[in-house]
């Protein structure tokens, strides 16, 4: 039940975000033109992997804020932010995670692999529905996404110091 509160509010304020600000935004040059733009419908495939990876993510969030909260790495004194520890581990964390994402997303486009795993994300080719577009991945996609993001947070802890992976207020001892 905890978990559903959480999911419905975390889509509600995503997806409402998402659809309040949309609209009043302009449209990307991708999204006007002659061409028409090609939205497709959710079966039940899109419904089976949203299950699962919403809650591969729910799993995911438990075990890094675990992680954060508890890591004997990581100190929870605020005096102990600095810019290597704060700020500068948050960029270091996005730095990071994309040098490891990048090589896994080519990956994913190896005709082995993009038939089976990646072919799924790719056939939205128009994600306006917020996090069911977001997240509409293959299961096996998600959790070696997930697996690059636990190790960027270790990388970036063992670093700079644990302060910038999610929470700028801690500090490495």
């Amino acid at each position: 039940a905890g978990y559903l509160a959480v999911r419905m509010a975390l889509l509600g304020f995503v997806d409402g975000f998402v659809w309040a600000l949309a609209p009043r935004l302009p449209a990307l040059p991708s999204r006007v033109g002659p061409k028409p733009v090609f939205q497709h419908k959710i079966n039940a495939t899109d419904v089976a992997y949203l299950i699962v990876n919403s809650t591969v993510e729910y799993v995911f969030a438990l075990q890094i804020s675990h992680l954060l909260w508890f890591a004997p790495l990581v100190v929870r004194a605020p005096t102990s932010l600095s810019l290597l520890n704060g700020p500068l581990a948050f960029w270091m964390l996005l730095v990071v995670d994309d040098m490891l994402y990048a090589p896994l997303h080519r990956a994913m486009h190896l005709q082995a692999v993009y038939r089976w795993v990646h072919k799924h994300h790719h056939r939205n080719t128009f994600p306006a529905r917020g996090y069911i577009d977001a997240a509409n991945e293959h299961p096996v996609e998600q959790i070696a996404a997930l697996c690059l993001h636990w190790v960027a947070v270790h990388v970036v802890a063992h670093t700079a110091g644990g302060g910038g992976p999610g929470l700028p207020h801690f500090a490495a001892r």
